[in-house]
């Protein structure tokens, strides 16, 4: 199962959750002790968080879904590019308006006959870092290394294709 994929179920669920709960049947009971222990009061229940930017990943639950079409071209990019050492990550914009290919360096003909074979749009945004080096980095930090030898390269791949 592909981050996308798991990404989205995360966020489905969620999603189904917090429409479901609240339709969910009250228990008439007056005796506390006679209502089972996993209903919770609305009085107890935690208030929702505002949307004044305290808590930005609200937003994320109120997201369209992701097109399907937009879905398996991500995920079968995501496939094509799984070992090339340029691709830092191949995702879906948060408005789905396209999907986003980190790239570190020059782009390559291969990439460009990948996003001309889809018919989805494509954005090309500039990784910071070479995927090789946050990889390789990463390993070293999870085996307890304290140094992290990380250094910005240039990269500049065109933007939207």
């Amino acid at each position: 199962m592909t981050l996308l994929t798991r990404r989205s179920i995360t966020y489905a669920t969620a999603a189904a959750v917090l429409i479901i709960a609240p339709a969910l049947p009250a228990h008439a009971e007056t005796n506390p002790s006679e209502r089972p222990a996993h209903v919770v009061e609305a009085e107890r229940r935690a208030p929702l968080p505002p949307l004044d930017g305290t808590f930005p990943e609200v937003v994320h639950l109120t997201l369209p879904p992701v097109p399907d079409g937009m879905l398996r071209s991500a995920e079968a990019l995501a496939e094509a590019f799984a070992t090339d050492p340029q691709v830092a990550s191949v995702g879906i914009a948060e408005d789905r308006s396209a999907i986003e290919i980190y790239w570190h360096g020059e782009r390559s003909s291969r990439l460009d006959a990948a996003i001309a074979a889809t018919d989805q749009p494509v954005a090309v945004l500039a990784s910071r870092y070479s995927p090789a080096d946050l990889r390789s980095t990463a390993a070293a930090l999870l085996e307890g290394s304290r140094v992290c030898p990380l250094r910005a390269r240039p990269s500049s791949p065109t933007g939207r294709a």
